[in-house]
């Protein structure tokens, strides 16, 4: 019987070495092309994130800043599926892709950060009744 003992801490810190390396040689493949956009997003403050699959955007902030991120994607040829941020709804999320390039997407996901609560009337047991608002 072999008396070595297998090292579980070595093993998974190899395992995460190589899934690093596997998503830099990716990012290698495809960074000519979307590292411009990339570069525009660092320049609104944001902090974009590269999965081995998609380029991630989690940020949050208020329409204006929304629509940036969006108009950067659409006037470089990405669009998405996903319906329109509804109003006073203080999350949105959205994949979007390119039909020209489609091997990686972007992942947006945006947080409202002017939303408040306002009382919008008053329910029968005279308990206030508040809706979310967002600017």
């Amino acid at each position: 019987m072999d008396n070595q003992i297998e090292d579980p801490i070595d093993e998974k810190l190899t395992q995460e070495v190589s899934e690093i390396e596997t998503r830099r040689e990716r990012w290698l493949d495809i960074r000519e092309y979307f590292l411009p956009l990339v570069r525009r997003f660092k320049g609104l403050d944001l902090e974009p994130n590269f999965d081995g699959r998609d380029i991630n955007l989690s940020f949050s902030g208020d329409k204006a800043k929304l629509t940036s991120v969006i108009r950067i994607l659409r006037t470089n040829g990405f669009d998405t599926d996903a319906e329109a941020p509804k109003a006073n709804s203080n999350y949105w999320s959205a994949y979007f892709t390119n039909a020209e390039d489609s091997r990686i997407q972007f992942w947006i996901s945006f947080s409202s950060t002017v939303c408040r609560m306002v009382k919008v009337g008053t329910k029968m047991v005279e308990q206030d009744v508040y809706e979310v608002q967002c600017d």
